[in-house]
């Protein structure tokens, strides 16, 4: 199941128009093994929505503390350890779709 998914399954409550997801500290940590299959929610903490702060348990770097609402919204897991992986995977990406983009270019100007 995707995280979108699951994150769809979830129980909602609306507040000045808007719908918002109900979480709990169950659903929380799936949505983040979800997302981030490496990292895990210590267990034995208490829900205090997700502006609050978590520690969390990366399976190669270790424990690390982040706001809840940091790990559910970003890109990257946050984990300081994997901080320089993740950054160096998106210029990496980054260059590749360059690449494509020109070679795309290219097929298109020969075809034209």
């Amino acid at each position: 199941m995707t995280p979108q998914k699951y994150k769809d399954t979830l129980p909602k409550y609306y507040s000045n128009n808007r719908e918002y997801t109900k979480w709990d500290m169950e659903s929380f940590s799936k949505y983040v093994n979800l997302r981030f299959p490496h990292i895990t929610v210590k267990p034995g903490q208490e829900w205090t929505f997700t502006k609050g702060t978590y520690t969390f348990i990366c399976r190669y770097h270790g424990e690390f503390q982040e706001q809840g609402s940091r790990i559910m919204r970003g890109k990257k897991s946050r984990c300081p350890g994997c901080e320089p992986q993740e950054t160096s995977d998106n210029q990496i990406r980054k260059v590749v779709i360059e690449v494509l983009e020109e070679m795309l270019d290219t097929l298109k100007t020969n075809y034209d």
